[in-house]
C-alpha cells in the first residue's frame, strides 16, 4: 500500500489545533430592586441561637455590674457630706464647751458648802440652853466637793468631835474660837480622801 504524501499544510502546522474554549460570560449587572429583595430574603431567615454558655456568662457578667454599682451607690448615700462633718465637729465644740461652762457655775455656786445649823447643849447663867452654829466648808476643788457632799453625816460626826473636846463656851469667845476652828478644819481634813478643805467658816452663831 502506498504512503499518503503530507501535504505542505500538514508539514507546516504539525496538528491540527484544538479549537479554543468560549470565553466566560460576565455575571450580569444587579439592580437595586434585586439588592433590596435579597436583602429582605435573608432577614427572613431564621437565626442561629446563641449558645448556652455565653448567655449565663453574659448574665453572670451583669449581675456582678450591677450589684458593684448598687454597693457604690450606697456606699455614696451613707457617706456623710463634708459640710455635715464639719457642722458635728462644731457642735460637740459648743457641746462640750456648754458643759464646762455648767460645772464651772456648779463649782462657783458650791465653793461655800453651807452646813445645816449645829445644836450644842450649853448653860447659859446657870440655866440649860443651847447654842445654835451654822458651818460653811470654803473648798476649791470639785472633787472634795463631791466627796463632802456624798459624806456629810461624816463630816457633822467629825466637826461634832472636834466641839466635844472643847468647853461649849469656846464657841461664844472669839478669843478661844480661834483654836477651836483649827481643830474642826483637821477633823473634816481626816474624814476626806479626795483633798482638803480651805477654810471653816462661821455664818451665823446664836445662843438661847
Amino acid at each position: 500500500m502506498a504512503k499518503k504524501r503530507k501535504t505542505e499544510l500538514d508539514i507546516e502546522t504539525g496538528a491540527i489545533p484544538a479549537p479554543a474554549a468560549p470565553p466566560e460570560s460576565a455575571a450580569p449587572p444587579v439592580s437595586l430592586e434585586q439588592e433590596m429583595a435579597q436583602d429582605a430574603a435573608s432577614a427572613g431567615e431564621p437565626r442561629k441561637p446563641l449558645n448556652k454558655r455565653v448567655i449565663i456568662s453574659i448574665g453572670i457578667i451583669a449581675a456582678v455590674v450591677l450589684a458593684i454599682v448598687i454597693g457604690v451607690a450606697i456606699v455614696e448615700k451613707r457617706k456623710p457630706p463634708a459640710a455635715a462633718k464639719n457642722k458635728d465637729r462644731h457642735g460637740e465644740k459648743a457641746k462640750g464647751a456648754e458643759k464646762k461652762k455648767a460645772e464651772e457655775a456648779k463649782f462657783e455656786k458650791l465653793n461655800n458648802i453651807v452646813l445645816d445649823p449645829f445644836v450644842i447643849p450649853y448653860k447659859n447663867k446657870g440655866q440649860d440652853g443651847f447654842i445654835q452654829i451654822v458651818f460653811a466648808l470654803q473648798v476649791n476643788d470639785a472633787e472634795v466637793i463631791d466627796e463632802i457632799s456624798n459624806n456629810l453625816p461624816l463630816i457633822r460626826n467629825s466637826i461634832l468631835f472636834a466641839i466635844s473636846t472643847h468647853p461649849q463656851g469656846d464657841l461664844i469667845d472669839p478669843a478661844k474660837r480661834e483654836a477651836l476652828m483649827k481643830d474642826i478644819r483637821y477633823n473634816v481634813d481626816r474624814s476626806l480622801q479626795t483633798g482638803r478643805v480651805d477654810a471653816i467658816l462661821l455664818n451665823a452663831i446664836n445662843v438661847y
